[in-house]
């Protein structure tokens, strides 16, 4: 009786030891899934400082902003990804219309905009935050596609309807390249319509931090800068004059 005691308690455990073993190694498995962004491929490329030369052009490829530049620092964290951008743009209507602003047309506009991302379920697919007031109604994702490159989804929740599409490839350690397409999600081949809302591109080079900082300011004075433009707690645009 008492070998029969035994071996049951052998048995038991045993079997809570692997039971043990079993959970614990569920949750490495699921901490490093939800955890692994530093080890995706396409963000080990992407990380960093970069600076883009940039064009802008509607639908029929007439150029809307011929010429502005951005300079982009995205840095990994666990699993969250954060970009900020500074946008400089020429003096002219365009961006302060864009941006629904009242800024002087004989000006440049610095725009600053944080984005932040995290991975779900696998490093491969990142679902970002709202951008602002105006992109609360849209859900933008990315998803790595290969090791240099990844697509960008941003879609309407309520129809779905696509309204942008980015291709991003880090073809180099040293150059990442954007083509960023605007669609008519509403497209029903009439006549004064395209399917191509618009499209920019991005030819990006890897840059320093200390570049980074240098050439924010060199940019705000080649391209007139008078105001820069942020978004605040609600998600509204704010201009304030560069001092």
């Amino acid at each position: 009786m008492e070998s029969i005691m035994l071996v049951t308690s052998f048995f038991r455990a045993q079997c809570l030891t692997r039971i043990c073993t079993l959970t614990a190694s569920l949750v490495l498995c699921q901490s490093a899934l939800a955890a692994s962004l530093e080890q995706e491929p396409f963000w080990q490329a992407s990380v960093g400082y970069w600076s883009s030369e940039n064009t802008y052009m509607d639908g029929q490829y007439k150029p809307k902003i011929p010429h502005y530049q951005t300079l982009n620092a995205i840095a990994t964290e666990g699993d969250t990804v954060t970009s900020e951008e500074r946008k400089f743009y020429p003096p002219g209507a365009f961006a302060a219309k864009a941006l629904g602003l009242d800024i002087p047309e004989d000006k440049g506009v610095q725009l600053v905009q944080v984005t932040r991302g995290v991975a779900k379920e696998d490093a491969s697919h990142v679902e970002f935050a709202p951008l602002n007031r105006y992109s609360h109604n849209q859900r933008t994702w990315l998803d790595s596609v290969s090791e240099d490159s990844a697509m960008m989804t941003v879609a309407y929740k309520d129809s779905g309807e696509i309204a942008y599409k980015m291709l991003i490839t880090v073809p180099t350690a040293n150059s990442r390249i954007t083509a960023s397409l605007g669609i008519n999600g509403h497209y029903a081949a009439k006549a004064e319509e395209t399917p191509l809302r618009g499209v920019s591109v991005f030819s990006a080079t890897r840059i320093t931090q200390q570049d980074f900082e240098e050439l924010t300011q060199q940019l705000q004075q080649q391209y007139q800068v008078g105001s820069i433009v942020t978004i605040d707690e609600q998600g509204n645009y704010q201009a304030s004059p560069i001092k």
